[in-house]
């Protein structure tokens, strides 16, 4: 294993959280010394020292900060055996970047190497009967990663990352691991399961988790029928914007596509569905409604909504919005609190968003009505956190099925 220093300065922070992490810069915001990044969840700025160590810290929390031990160690519970495994599995792969710190252009592609998935302990521990694990929708979709870390040996599970059909990363799970191989794009690429053999015409099912081994669990708890055309897609987390274009981009080869949201029973999770629910293009009307969450300078959460010129006037279309939302007391949200911008083609307003779970259940509603996709669109939470906890929590209650 590398010593500590090492890691601190030979790994190009701002690289490593892009494509380890998902997070994307902020170009407006970043200069040739510091860099402002962001994901749906955190914002980091990182600079870079005389010695040639990086640094950096969260402005909204401030016992996130320092090295790139401090980091990792913080995104891992303080789990010190997971952080050097993320690190060494990281810096074998990557070459040492340069001393000024500049905004990073397009990962390049790396070769990832994986073997046929000969060992399936984890997923069955995690409950998933190997009849699942093999079924055809996940035929050449799961690996295993086998690497050496001194005289430790470790076999991982692998979910390959996709990206206009190409594997651009590999997802790795493990009993008490989950880590990214060194190179992946994780704020671009998504898990897929088959559907080469779909046609345009066909009426696809998308199903979309937070993990493959949520995808799994949901498919052995509701098995499609033998007429149902059905794809899995997991996110590996917190969803991207170069992710949910990707998800755009699937979609769209098919003329009749419906969603399941089947994200986490968290704040997280809520958020996650509130960004797709926003966001994906279904039809006509969806184009001209978007919605999106985000935070400003002080940690206050917000919604956005752009509604673009339609047949109706903007400033009656926009002001209704705004009084829609006032008026439902479980978003508690007052109108004078709702700023709206506006031109000739498009308005957007800013809604002071409440982080209780019962306003953002109510947004779960809310905007697939407003955008016109309720029927396409819907959110299916499990009964415990995820839907693995569910099938492992079947599993106990029903052992022999």
């Amino acid at each position: 294993m590398q010593s500590a220093e090492i890691y601190k300065r030979e790994i190009d922070l701002v690289r490593f959280a892009i494509e380890t992490y998902g997070f994307q810069v902020n170009k407006k915001k970043s200069s040739k010394r510091q860099i402002v990044l962001h994901s749906a969840q955190d914002k980091i700025i990182i600079s870079r020292n005389p010695e040639g160590q990086y640094w950096y810290f969260n402005p909204a929390n401030s016992k996130d900060k320092g090295t790139i031990i401090d980091f990792v160690l913080h995104r891992n519970q303080n789990n010190q055996e997971e952080t050097w495994e993320v690190l060494e599995q990281y810096i074998k792969q990557t070459e040492k970047y340069p001393d000024s710190i500049e905004i990073p252009a397009q990962p390049q592609t790396h070769t990832f190497s994986y073997s046929p998935l000969s060992d399936s302990y984890y997923l069955e521990k995690r409950g998933i009967s190997i009849r699942t694990i093999f079924s055809p929708e996940f035929n050449q979709r799961i690996f295993n990663h086998i690497h050496t870390i001194g005289a430790k040996q470790f076999v991982n599970t692998a979910f390959p990352l996709y990206l206009n059909k190409k594997i651009v990363g590999l997802e790795l799970k493990n009993t008490h691991y989950h880590g990214y191989a060194p190179g992946s794009m994780k704020s671009l690429g998504l898990w897929v399961s088959n559907f080469e053999h779909l046609k345009p015409d066909h009426s696809v099912k998308w199903v979309i988790t937070e993990s493959g081994v949520d995808c799994l669990s949901f498919h052995q708890l509701f098995p499609p029928d033998n007429t149902e055309k059905r794809v899995y897609i997991s996110t590996g987390g917190v969803i991207t914007k170069g992710q949910l274009d990707e998800i755009q981009h699937l979609v769209s080869k098919f003329s009749d596509s419906s969603i399941i949201l089947a994200n986490d029973k968290d704040l997280a999770g809520a958020k996650q569905n509130i960004q797709i629910l926003g966001q994906i293009e279904l039809n006509q009307k969806s184009k001209r409604f978007k919605c999106w969450t985000s935070q400003d300078e002080n940690n206050t959460s917000l919604l956005y909504i752009e509604i673009t010129k339609g047949e109706h006037d903007l400033v009656f279309e926009s002001n209704t919005m705004a009084k829609l939302f006032s008026k439902d007391q479980q978003l508690e949200v007052s109108e004078e609190n709702i700023t709206i911008q506006q031109n000739d083609n498009i308005a957007i307003l800013e809604i002071p968003l409440s982080t209780k779970m019962i306003a953002l259940e109510r947004l779960e509603t809310i905007i697939p009505a407003i955008r016109g996709i309720k029927k396409l669109i819907k959110v299916q939470k499990p009964k415990n956190k995820d839907f693995n906890d569910d099938l492992i929590q079947s599993f106990q209650k029903n052992p022999n099925t």
